[in-house]
């Protein structure tokens, strides 16, 4: 009948309402215990800074107010309940008089579920409205705190080189490595780890074997480029991944397999470090790397001997030593005759220059090779001699 019904339908509309609630509750709850949480009730940003993050610019509500919001729920639960309560007993009055008889329980569980099942979306809707409210009180939180920073010591040194000149620009920024000229250092567990940094762009040149070059300056290109590797590399494994590199490039620019067996064996032989090749042992390669990190350079050896007593015997007064016993001849290099070139003269030396009767017969002798100009010498017009554009002056005027 109606009355059947509409009484059902009661009893439906007060459950639901019950669960409706309890829903709201569960909310302004976790509202409230993330208030209580942080002590913070009420957060405002500037209006640029809410723009500019796509945010709200104030978040959160007093106290007092989300206190009203759980008391006013909490008489709607109460409320729910006592009608709830009254359409129960009132359906479980009617039910003795019902033909066929219902069972009560059975009722109330299949409008409970009923109730569950319609609810699910609203369910669905409320749990990401609790989402949304941790997300947006992490982002208040992490705005606010970004924009209450004060530089430390080591950002204003920064500003002030920035600063200092229009050319230079720093850039500076958090991270787990960092490239600084021709270095890249790693932070791996507070630990720093230093490779070789090669530009996306650069390419694997270096002076080509072929070159009308002395054989000494292609000997002296993997030895420099693996001492550098072993200075900068901290690791084995970098180094070795370096080595091969090296070896690359030079096949790229023709230099014979033999030859550049030759001069890593050299590398490694010359500082005591053959299980690094043979083996890549760590222990070998941390004592060539500690040794090679700390050898000084020929330059910072020669600054070291002109700085030594530079108050007391500057260099510009000191005397330079000319060795007579040493003489230097110099020669236009050639591949075709460099290697039969040095052998017929000390040959000829010998013969003429170092008998018993020859006064120059203690005099030793070291070759050197000039190398012939490049393309570019001959191509590129440069600027001409100050004589001579004075002399072009002085002419034009006396004539």
């Amino acid at each position: 009948t109606t009355e059947k019904v509409q009484l059902v339908r009661q009893v439906i509309e007060a459950t639901n309402n019950l669960y409706y609630y309890g829903l709201q509750r569960q909310l302004w709850q976790e509202y409230y215990n993330m208030g209580m949480k942080e002590d913070v009730w009420e957060r405002k940003i500037t209006k640029s800074a809410a723009k500019q993050h796509r945010t709200c610019r104030s978040y959160g509500l007093p106290k007092h107010i989300v206190e009203e919001r759980q008391k006013a729920i909490r008489q709607r639960i109460q409320h729910g309940i006592n009608e709830l309560q009254k359409y129960t007993i009132q359906l479980q009055n009617d039910l003795q008089q019902w033909q066929p008889s219902v069972d009560l329980n059975i009722l109330s569980t299949a409008i409970d579920e009923l109730v569950r099942r319609a609810q699910r979306r609203l369910r669905q809707e409320f749990d990401y409205k609790t989402r949304m409210l941790v997300f947006n009180s992490n982002d208040h939180h992490l705005i606010t705190k970004f924009y209450n920073l004060r530089p430390d010591e080591e950002q204003n040194i920064l500003d002030r080189a920035n600063d200092k000149d229009v050319n230079i620009k720093i850039n500076y920024r958090i991270g787990k490595s960092i490239d600084f000229l021709d270095i890249t250092i790693h932070n791996e567990d507070g630990r720093l780890r230093t490779c070789l940094y090669h530009k996306p762009s650069a390419e694997p040149y270096i002076l080509p074997y072929s070159s009308d070059h002395p054989r000494h300056i292609s000997r002296n290109i993997p030895y420099a480029a693996l001492l550098r590797a072993a200075r900068i590399c901290s690791d084995v494994n970098d180094f070795h991944a370096e080595c091969i590199r090296i070896d690359m490039s030079l096949l790229l620019n023709e230099y014979p397999p033999s030859f550049s067996r030759k001069q890593f064996y050299h590398f490694f032989h010359c500082n005591n470090a053959m299980n690094v090749l043979t083996a890549l042992n760590e222990n070998g390669y941390r004592h060539l790397h500690q040794k090679s990190l700390y050898q000084p350079t020929r330059r910072e050896k020669q600054l070291t001997v002109v700085l030594k007593d530079a108050v007391l015997s500057p260099a510009v007064l000191k005397a330079k030593i000319w060795d007579k016993t040493i003489m230097y001849p110099r020669y236009q290099f050639d591949a075709s005759n460099c290697k039969t070139l040095s052998v017929q003269f000390y040959k000829w030396w010998n013969i003429y220059y170092k008998n018993e009767k020859a006064s120059v017969r203690t005099v030793k002798i070291r070759l050197v090779a000039n190398t012939n100009e490049t393309v570019e010498s001959y191509l590129v017009h440069k600027k001409p001699p100050k004589e001579r554009l004075t002399r072009m002056e002085n002419d034009g005027h006396n004539r």
